[in-house]
């Protein structure tokens, strides 16, 4: 099974990741998951077309086609990152050493290249499955982990990969972590999150040749949703559609409560503007300076 073009969605959480899916997924061309891989212990979790993951045929028939009883250890369907050593800690560790500030060495990549190689070929086989069976032709990673992103660009350095580099005020990000983790971090912790998420994927799309780079702003993509689309849709290189409509079926999208909510119209989330203090404002622009600035986050 031949892989098909591929997209990448580079975001942290909350910043609209889920509505680029939903709009996405309605192009005849293009196959959008959400979130891309369910976690095992969340089967019971819905997806879009109103099923449990773990009753859903699409899900199911996913699995049975890529193997995913071949991963039952891993706690996604099917692996988010090479498995390097058999230990779960120990294996985040290393992957997290290989893709440092100045990326992996040529010696250390010769140590890796193989399960690199393996975790390309379970991605391609995974991706080419999606558009088999949905019917599309161009597939759109959502799972946001640039560990990935990584990998596939350094394994496959003759294909280019697309990346749709989603942003959102840092101020929304901060407050959406308030409200929404369990044991949400700090302001600082979260501004942090914000400012280093970004600094690794420019870091990305500027070390791997092979990656082709868009920033879109969650905002700009609410105010202006059918000039943002087309240089979306242009930068991917597939034909200009009418997306803005509820989800077409086939939809089997994973994500947040969004799912639940788009019918085609877009609603612009800034709750922070009321329920920030200016302090705290001014104090997440300056710990996520100097990408806020490039952004133009500090002057709205």
């Amino acid at each position: 099974m031949n892989s098909p073009p591929i997209s990448f969605v580079a975001c942290p959480s909350y910043q609209g990741a889920t509505l680029l899916s939903l709009i996405l997924n309605n192009h005849s061309e293009l196959a959008a998951l959400g979130d891309t891989l369910p976690e095992r212990q969340h089967m019971d979790y819905f997806c879009s077309c109103g099923e449990r993951i773990e009753n859903c045929d699409f899900w199911t028939e996913l699995a049975r086609v890529t193997g995913a009883e071949a991963y039952a250890l891993e706690a996604t369907l099917l692996p988010l990152r090479p498995r390097l050593v058999h230990h779960e800690l120990t294996n985040k560790l290393l992957n997290r050493l290989v893709h440092g500030d100045r990326f992996i060495s040529r010696s250390a990549y010769g140590l890796v290249a193989g399960r690199f190689e393996q975790y390309q070929s379970t991605f391609d086989l995974f991706a080419g499955a999606v558009c088999d069976l949905l019917g599309k032709k161009h597939f759109i990673d959502g799972t946001k982990y640039l560990h990935r992103l990584f990998v596939l660009a350094k394994t496959r350095p003759e294909r280019t990969i697309n990346c749709i580099h989603l942003l959102r005020d840092p101020r929304g990000f901060v407050l959406s972590c308030k409200n929404n983790l369990p044991e949400p971090g700090d302001l600082k912790k979260s501004a942090r999150e914000w400012r280093q998420y970004h600094y690794r994927t420019l870091q990305l799309c500027t070390e791997l040749p092979n990656i082709r780079h868009l920033s879109v702003r969650y905002e700009d993509l609410c105010d202006s949703p059918t000039e943002q689309i087309q240089r979306i849709l242009g930068f991917i290189g597939v034909r200009d559609e009418e997306l803005l409509t509820a989800p077409r079926l086939p939809h089997h999208i994973i994500g947040n409560r969004m799912l639940r909510e788009f019918h085609g119209a877009i609603e612009k989330d800034e709750k922070w503007r009321r329920v920030l203090e200016q302090r705290e404002q001014a104090e997440i622009l300056r710990l996520t300076s100097p990408y806020a600035d490039v952004f133009r986050y500090s002057e709205i």
